[in-house]
């Protein structure tokens, strides 16, 4: 298979229909019809219903597009490392979760291309097994990974007008900070009730809840300003929890390791009194 088949696949299931997947790649639409049919052929299955409506991706075809696009995704890295300056020693690919990403996103990644200088760095918000380097809530060093830092994060449960803590609050709002969180909070908090509205961990978040009123669990560093502000109160009497974010490589033997380590280490240090680092 060619990489303008995987390309041409993934743009009419962008697009929904080969007319408009044409546009997107600058070709006519009977090649689009002529590599989509070539690449079922080579595949022996039919990838696409074709009706009035457009194109839509048969049970095949869901089950070819993760392939097709780890395809599509290695061709890139390929170009991008041929295409790498003699100086520099390859890419560093950095995953960093999606609930982290806006937080530490930025300082890791100044804080890498400084500490290794003849390195690409390259940053995504996203959970990506393979990535180099992962950050994230409760990662850990598997065999054949390297734990480079870690540290503990406090999430409190404020709200938006004092008051202490009780069995059930109508004006909960559920923020989603992994499975080491839910399993603890669902242990301390054995109730049936769903919360009306859930909202991701991110730090918008915490602007939505001081807008809309009510209480949610979030890292007692983000909310320093608020209580000091009087914006947000700490309930009383409410069980804290605390998470672990993590930075694991995914090797145990690369020139890197210890740049990367101490780096990372510094940042987590540095992120206030309430991120507790651990060794």
């Amino acid at each position: 298979m060619d990489i303008d088949l995987a390309r041409t696949f993934l743009a009419v299931v962008q697009h929904g229909s080969f007319k408009h997947a044409a546009g997107g790649l600058h070709c006519t639409q009977s090649t689009v019809t002529a590599r989509i049919q070539h690449l079922e052929r080579l595949l022996g299955r039919t990838l696409f219903v074709r009706n009035r409506a457009g194109a839509t991706p048969t049970a095949d075809g869901h089950r070819f597009q993760p392939y097709a696009e780890r395809f599509l995704h290695g061709w890139r890295e390929a170009q991008q490392a041929l295409g790498l300056p003699s100086r520099l020693h390859g890419t560093l690919r950095v995953a960093i979760d999606a609930n982290l990403a806006s937080d530490i996103g930025p300082a890791v990644g100044a804080g890498l291309l400084q500490a290794l200088p003849n390195w690409a760095i390259e940053v995504r918000d996203e959970n990506e097994p393979d990535a180099d380097i992962r950050l994230g809530y409760g990662l850990v060093a598997a065999p054949g990974r390297t734990a480079l830092a870690q540290f503990r994060d406090p999430l409190i449960l404020v709200a938006t007008t004092p008051r202490t803590a009780v069995t059930w609050d109508p004006d909960y709002r559920a923020i989603d900070w992994g499975h080491q969180f839910r399993e603890r909070y669902a242990r301390h908090y054995p109730f049936d009730e769903v919360p009306q509205l859930h909202l991701p961990a991110a730090r918008w978040s915490l602007e939505t809840l001081v807008s809309l009123g009510g209480a949610a669990y979030f890292p007692e560093r983000w909310c320093t300003p608020h209580l000091t502000a009087g914006t947000l109160h700490r309930v009383d009497g409410a069980a804290q929890f605390d998470i672990r974010v993590a930075a694991v490589a995914n090797t145990v033997n690369a020139d890197w390791l210890d740049a990367a380590s101490q780096i990372l280490k510094a940042l987590f240090a540095s992120l206030g009194d309430f991120a507790h680092t651990e060794n």
